[in-house]
């Protein structure tokens, strides 16, 4: 007897069956999928993989349990998840550091980006702002970098910590500027705004959804946008490449959801059906935008591109800088 059924009839089948291999095996989804988050609780990258798992739980007839793993910029998450069964009840959250910039970072890294995961597709963005205090004399980004070419080291910049995109963006920016300002790193990005706005500090490029606040009460001016186009809410701020004419720049912290390399493609299929209708709901798009972020549509051939494109981008500009974190 014949056995061999097609991938539409796969994709057609009820929730509760996976073929495999010509064979029946047990139903899948038929206990919890665990979600590893390489975040805390709480964090934006943990609220975000929750709505998610809270969205796709119910398409595929599963309870999704949320795993937080935090440490070592999301590497200790991403190890475990690694060392998972390929078997459909492990997805891990990821961000740029799991899937692009940890590979240059670390010299020790206890699992391989672009060998031991495959991507199911993207879920959020949030946009990186170049920033002043309210008070500063510097009322565009053309004059900010002017000022910091004409006094190599004078201007200082905010940054959470060596590594963070936020970090990387403003290297990246003073590189392509010709310029040198002084790295001060502070206890967080939030700290990092409450400096900006004592006005102890001269600028940053800032995640929005964290400078939100301060943006909206006239705190800090935001003089770039590290996005391809302008963003709806700021219509009037140009982008990196408008105001300084640096084609290309772009500097944006996201999200993700990979599965193992060796999951099976009807399961990855499933899952990618699911994490689609998600990307569609309206309450996650209307959660995203009341924290400053957005969301990031497309499946694991968008996703590929994208990490694809980083790793082009982001991973050299680390070499050169000769940045190690172990």
């Amino acid at each position: 007897m014949n056995t061999r059924i097609g991938r539409r009839a796969i994709l057609a089948a009820p929730p509760g069956l996976l073929l495999a291999s010509g064979t029946a095996r047990a139903a899948y989804p038929d206990r919890p999928i665990r979600l590893i988050v390489p975040s805390s609780p709480g964090s934006g990258f943990d609220v975000f993989c929750r709505l998610y798992a809270a969205s796709m739980g119910p398409q595929l007839g599963a309870t999704m349990v949320v795993e937080n793993r935090p440490g070592a910029a999301t590497a200790i998450g991403a190890a475990a998840a690694a060392r998972s069964a390929p078997d459909g009840y492990t997805l891990l959250g990821v961000d740029n550091a799991t899937m692009v910039f940890n590979r240059a970072l670390f010299r020790n890294l206890a699992y391989d980006d672009e060998r031991d995961f495959r991507p199911l597709g993207l879920t959020v963005k949030v946009p990186m702002l170049l920033v002043v205090p309210a008070q500063s004399p510097y009322r565009d980004a053309r004059a900010l970098i002017e000022a910091a070419r004409m006094q190599p080291d004078r201007l200082n910049y905010a940054t959470p910590g060596v590594g963070f995109i936020h970090h990387l963006a403003m290297a990246r920016l003073m590189k392509a500027t010709g310029t040198r300002m002084m790295d001060v790193q502070t206890r967080g990005s939030v700290a990092s705004v409450t400096e900006l706005i004592g006005n102890r500090l001269d600028t940053a490029v800032i995640d929005i959804a964290t400078a939100q606040e301060a943006l909206k009460t006239g705190q800090l001016r935001p003089l770039a946008v590290c996005s391809t186009e302008r963003l709806e809410d700021m219509p009037e701020v140009p982008t990196i490449e408008q105001a300084l004419d640096i084609p290309g720049f772009v500097a944006e912290a996201w999200n993700g959801l990979v599965v193992p390399a060796a999951t099976p493609d009807p399961i990855v299929e499933r899952l990618s059906a699911a994490l689609l209708v998600s990307q569609r709901e309206p309450a996650i798009h209307e959660r995203a935008r009341a924290i400053g972020s957005y969301v990031l549509t497309g499946g694991p051939m968008v996703f590929a591109e994208r990490v694809s494109a980083e790793r082009a981008a982001w991973r050299p500009l680390v070499g050169e800088l000769g940045i190690q974190l172990d």
